[in-house]
């Protein structure tokens, strides 16, 4: 064998073993989502559900708060409403 035969033979060498590392790593990353997605996508829909359940939550505070404040005095149950929307007008300054 002369000394081109063996260059060209270590770099025919070289690409196989980088094609295997690709081929390698491909297979690493393909088998990690599959195992990783199932479990990701569990995990987003348990948030979703715990997200709405918070907004829920939320607007049935208001809903008491808004009870409590007009119970306390029944004579502003209408003003009690329509108060927050007028409220900024008046505070603003020209």
């Amino acid at each position: 064998m002369n000394v081109r035969s063996l260059s060209v033979r270590r770099e025919l060498m070289r690409r196989m073993v980088l094609a295997r590392l690709v081929l390698s790593a491909a297979a690493f990353v393909c088998a990690t989502t599959l195992l990783i997605y199932p479990l990701i996508r569990r995990l987003v829909g348990r948030l979703s559900d715990m997200s709405i359940h918070l907004l829920d939550a939320n607007i049935e505070t208001l809903q008491v708060l808004g009870s409590a404040i007009a119970k306390r005095d029944s004579d502003t149950d209408a003003h009690n409403c329509h108060d927050p929307l007028g409220a900024p007008g008046p505070g603003r300054r020209g």
